[in-house]
């Protein structure tokens, strides 16, 4: 049994240091994603709505009425192109808010407009710029494209 280890360990540690290396991959995730933040963020009592349409004409919209309720049309009509995040939703109304809205994956462009009660707060012709990540170097998965951008909002 012995001769046999001291084998194994003398063929192992007779590699050759140029010889081709061992790459171990970690399995850190990342998401693909847009985020497109507000600011400041949306908030105040009224009917918000926010639709973006991409570059191949497909309009997605998010719907929601502050103070927070359970209003059944309240929510984003195509969450694989567009969703909310929606802040405060147990609190007093004045602190609820709409910070930000995400995306699955990064569009070439989208035009965006926000509505508060029929009447438009902010909006915006976005070419987000994807930043691409490797959290487990260039060659280990996954490859994930993220961007984000700021929309300005006259409240």
């Amino acid at each position: 049994m012995r001769t046999m280890i001291w084998a194994t360990l003398g063929l192992v540690g007779c590699q050759p240091l140029d010889g081709p290396s061992l790459q171990a991959c970690t399995e850190i995730g990342c998401t693909d994603g847009y985020f497109v933040a507000f600011d400041p963020p949306l908030s105040g009592n009224g009917a918000w709505v926010i639709q973006v349409t991409d570059q191949d004409g497909e309009v997605a919209t998010c719907s929601f009425h502050i103070p927070f309720n359970e209003d059944p049309t309240d929510g984003c009509d195509n969450p694989d192109m567009l969703s909310a995040t929606i802040s405060g939703t147990q609190l007093d109304p004045v602190d609820q808010e709409l910070p930000d809205v995400f995306s699955p994956s990064v569009p070439e462009t989208w035009a965006m407009v926000v509505t508060l009660d029929g009447v438009e707060v902010a909006a915006a012709d976005l070419a987000p710029v994807a930043e691409v990540q490797m959290p487990n170097g260039e060659d280990c998965p996954p490859v994930c494209e993220f961007a984000d951008d700021v929309v300005a909002v006259s409240l």
